[in-house]
């Protein structure tokens, strides 16, 4: 759940004096008698961008190994990222579903030949 543009809800803590009011979970204070606050996290950051013609000095190849090596790493932190590639362009999104059709685009790009 969202709670800000740049923040993350993380759960629930006891109030202390110093905490915003904007923060305090009213309804869950509410069920248990005390007040409560939501815990909020930086988000993890930016939406990543992956882009195969960005990756200048390698061969084709190369590139798919290592852009696969970055949408596995993408989605083990669960950040956001967009996977551009010479014929089409995935996401922003994240999760197992997304990390699926990028690694499939990539296996099923032609060969070095047929590539822009």
């Amino acid at each position: 759940a969202r709670h800000g543009d740049d923040e993350e809800l993380a759960g629930l803590r006891d109030y202390r004096s110093n905490d915003a009011r904007r923060l305090i979970a009213w309804k869950a204070s509410l069920r248990h008698d005390h007040l409560l606050v939501r815990e909020v996290e930086p988000r993890a950051g930016l939406a990543l961008t992956l882009d195969y013609d960005r990756l200048h000095g390698l061969g084709h190849e190369a590139r798919i190994r290592r852009l696969a090596a970055w949408v596995v790493a993408a989605d083990a932190q669960a950040a956001s990222y967009t996977l551009r590639l010479p014929d089409s362009c995935l996401g922003p999104a994240r999760g197992a579903e997304h990390r699926r059709e990028c690694l499939r685009a990539l296996a099923l790009l032609p060969a070095a030949e047929a590539v822009p």
